[in-house]
């Protein structure tokens, strides 16, 4: 690898390292209290699968059922989410969100789209080539990152 190669590798391990501190940290959602970013992400995802149920959770997260238990007593406890018994399988509970959980989810979105913002501001002046070759990088260690090297 030459210098020019490592100066972007480092330039994008750093990069992510800095993002992967700043949004993990907990932090307020317009909520009385402070969400982790493994209880945002939960909120996160019943919010765009209303009434769903934690193996759904598990599995589309990639997480153990035992990790979504836990978070999601929390967020009970916390006012966030309802457990109601399955109509058709009452051994299941059906989650959704609450006005709070609500609040919490609309601002979790409000938070994606200034990162967004500010990301389009830094490519705002790229041209169409220097676009698509970043998209392209960018997918490509997606995919590399994806298979875990």
């Amino acid at each position: 690898m030459n210098g020019r190669e490592k100066e972007l590798a480092r330039a994008f391990f750093n990069a992510n390292q800095r993002f992967s501190q700043m949004d993990s940290k907990a932090r307020y959602f317009g909520t009385a209290h402070r969400l982790s970013l493994a209880e945002i992400h939960l909120i996160d995802y019943i919010g765009y699968h209303t009434e769903c149920f934690a193996n759904d959770i598990a599995r589309d997260l990639g997480v153990t059922k035992g990790a979504v238990s836990q978070t999601m007593r929390r967020l009970v406890e916390l006012g966030y989410i309802v457990r109601t018994p399955d109509v058709q399988n009452k051994s299941r509970l059906l989650l959704s969100l609450t006005a709070e959980g609500e609040r919490a989810f609309l601002e979790h979105q409000k938070y994606h789209q200034e990162i967004e913002r500010y990301f389009a501001q830094l490519i705002e002046t790229y041209s169409q080539e220097e676009y698509e070759k970043t998209l392209q990088l960018l997918q490509r260690l997606e995919g590399i990152f994806e298979q875990g090297l």
